[in-house]
């Protein structure tokens, strides 16, 4: 673990009981993004791989959008979660002819207090069922 890994975050409580205030102190590894995304078809699904680059993730999120552009226009859609050390997803909602961007982030639970965090995405592919 390199120190450019890992961030330091101070968060505050407040306790409503009493006007004490707790300060607390914890350190969070990142979590490295996925890479490598590829898409193949199966049947009239698409089967999509990638490249696992974080030895700390809980898991892999799954997005599809109709558009190039991501979420602009507001049509992505989270289609998926997978777990730690998964490297492929099968989408079986694609329809034939269709053409969808995908992408693939880590996210990471850990800590204490616990802290979810999440890597960037990873490279984003198309891929059109025929």
């Amino acid at each position: 673990m390199t120190l450019k890994n890992i961030f330091v975050a101070t968060v505050l409580f407040f306790v409503s009981a009493s006007p004490a205030v707790l300060f607390a102190t914890y350190q969070v590894e990142r979590v490295r993004a996925p890479s490598s995304l590829t898409a193949t078809s199966r049947n009239r699904e698409v089967v999509l791989r990638w490249h696992d680059n974080s030895n700390n993730e809980s898991g892999f999120w799954i997005r599809r959008t109709s558009s190039a552009y991501g979420d602009t226009d507001g049509d992505g859609d989270f289609i998926g979660k997978v777990p730690a050390n998964t490297t492929m997803f099968v989408d079986m909602t694609a329809k034939p002819g269709r053409t969808y961007y995908y992408r693939v982030r880590v996210s990471s639970v850990s800590g204490f207090p616990t802290t979810r965090s999440y890597s960037i995405w990873s490279n984003q592919i198309s891929y059109k069922i025929r």
